[in-house]
């Protein structure tokens, strides 16, 4: 055993993830379930793994995702080593004609969904004095992408709260990370809601961003790629406030962090818009 990681034979090893249907979420839940984890799961739809506790439940509806979680707090005896939010919905639209009740519903889902389910999760960890929360973010949220701008507002206040929170939670012997995932190869490409821009100024702009994100996201990394770094992330005793998936992604993210917003701006626009 490394210096740098935990004996997590000594742990239960319950995990509970959140949108483990489909995705990261699946393919993280997969790695767990393989490495001995009991898997809980909270969805809006059944996860197929074999062996994993479903519990379904819209993230955006509080009452009912709130009671999922305390259900899996019964069953598990109060005690989750290992939480994962992995919920999210993303959309494409001009500012211009953003529709705000989805706004509203991607802020739900991506954002304070997940302060709900941190809050939720924290005074049994901190009661058994011990846990580890992942918060599935993006790289999106430090290049905010054309016409993609309420997802990546969403990611960016996701990164904003991982950190606040980890200095909250970390003298109670707790840890949470935010891991930013680059292109991935999922279904969220396809998922992804898309407004009518036709007969607008921005029609061609925006058609050309969001085919050329999809076509990173499809080029990019597997699911079970991220899945492996998210797992070895969780077996480190110190784990890192922030990770991105991947070398090319790491290096994007410093990128992000050091470079001109003037200059990473148009290298993005230019990227995606062509």
């Amino acid at each position: 055993m490394q210096a740098n990681t935990i004996d997590m034979e000594k742990l239960r090893k319950t995990a509970l993830i959140v949108g483990a249907s489909s995705g990261i979420g699946y393919a993280t839940a997969m790695e767990l379930v393989q490495d001995g984890y009991e898997v809980f799961n909270i969805s809006r739809t059944f996860s197929d793994i074999k062996g994993i506790s479903n519990h379904l439940a819209d993230v955006a509806n509080e009452e009912g995702f709130m009671e999922a979680v305390d259900d899996v707090l019964k069953l598990s005896k109060g005690q989750i080593d290992v939480a994962i939010y992995s919920a999210g919905y993303s959309m494409a639209t001009p500012c211009e004609i953003m529709d705000m009740e989805k706004c509203r519903y991607m802020f739900e889902v991506n954002f304070f969904g997940a302060v709900q389910f941190a809050k939720r999760v924290i005074p049994s960890m901190r009661e058994n004095g011990f846990g580890r929360i992942i918060l599935i973010g993006s790289l999106a949220g430090r290049l905010p992408i054309p016409y993609l701008t309420f997802y990546t507002a969403t990611k960016s206040a996701l990164e904003s709260f991982n950190e606040g929170l980890s200095q909250e939670i970390k003298p109670l012997g707790l840890h949470s990370t935010l891991v930013m995932p680059g292109g991935t190869r999922t279904s969220f490409s396809y998922s992804r809601d898309i407004e009518d821009t036709a007969n607008t100024c921005y029609d061609k702009a925006c058609s050309c961003s969001t085919e050329n994100l999809k076509k990173d996201e499809q080029e990019g990394m597997e699911t079970t790629e991220v899945a492996k770094i998210i797992v070895g992330t969780l077996k480190k005793k110190n784990p890192p406030l922030t990770i991105a998936t991947g070398f090319k992604n790491i290096l994007t993210g410093v990128g992000a962090k050091l470079m001109p917003k003037k200059t990473l701006n148009k290298i993005v626009k230019t990227k995606f818009e062509g």
